[in-house]
């Protein structure tokens, strides 16, 4: 399988319905209060669960990841995507992969084999490292995860436009990361829960973030572009009764 180079460092970076206000009360709120609101609403929830697409665009390469989320209180979830590399550059489908708990530990699946995991902010971190990054975005939000980053130490939080992810309306929220990326989310007005995440990463600060994680110790590569990456949630369910079955792993598991 050829892999391309840099799709770590990616994934290194991209490290219950809530009320609904009045129509003034929604022109007023700022990019910090939409984004604080948010965070709230998944920490009301009972459960959830989406479908959705990530595309991220490397230089020339297009990677496709596809994923399905559910998450239950007090720890039960289930996460698992398929990744693709497309075109220019052709390799082999990693095949699906996955990230599970219910009750009888942490555990994850990546085409190295079966690891069981210390807990699960260990194994959510390792779910980023091992996709594109932005699979372990949502329920990282939901559990509220240590070192999520995402939600507590974007700057410069601010309101752009609002927009549309087909037929929902959207608040759109961009803040700057300290590796000098931008992102913006588009969360639904109706029930404050993400539709979709645009990431974008330049190529000074990708050899930034090289820097940082190899500690100057290795030189950047000649091609680490920057990248985009665009995630996309459908099919989105909250507060439904799961079974526990519900969260085992829909593919066989290896060394099991």
């Amino acid at each position: 399988m050829r892999r391309i180079y840099g799709m770590g460092l990616v994934a290194v970076l991209l490290c219950g319905q809530g009320a609904i206000g009045s129509n003034d009360e929604s022109q007023e709120l700022s990019g910090r209060q939409i984004f604080d609101k948010m965070v709230d609403n998944y920490a009301s929830l009972a459960s959830y669960q989406d479908e959705g697409t990530i595309i991220t665009t490397i230089g020339a390469t297009v990677v496709e990841t596809e994923f399905s989320t559910r998450l239950a209180r007090p720890d039960f979830y289930r996460i698992e995507w398929d990744q693709q590399e497309r075109l220019p550059h052709t390799t082999e489908d990693t095949g699906m992969q996955g990230v599970w708990s219910f009750e009888s530990g942490d555990y994850l699946q990546t085409p190295s084999g079966l690891q069981k995991q210390y807990n699960r902010d260990v194994a959510f971190a390792n779910v980023a490292s091992s996709s594109s990054g932005g699979v372990a975005t949502v329920p990282q939000v939901f559990f509220g995860a240590q070192g999520i980053g995402m939600t507590a130490e974007l700057m410069d939080l601010t309101r752009l436009a609002d927009d549309k992810i087909g037929n929902i309306d959207c608040y759109r929220v961009s803040g700057d990361t300290a590796i000098g990326g931008t992102n913006v989310f588009w969360v639904g007005k109706r029930d404050f829960l993400i539709r979709q995440i645009r990431i974008d990463v330049g190529p000074r600060a990708m050899h930034s973030a090289w820097t940082g994680v190899t500690g100057g110790q290795i030189m950047p590569p000649p091609g680490l572009y920057g990248f985009t990456s665009i995630e996309t949630y459908t099919n989105i369910v909250a507060n439904k009764r799961f079974a526990r079955t519900d969260f085992m792993p829909t593919f066989p598991v290896s060394g099991q």
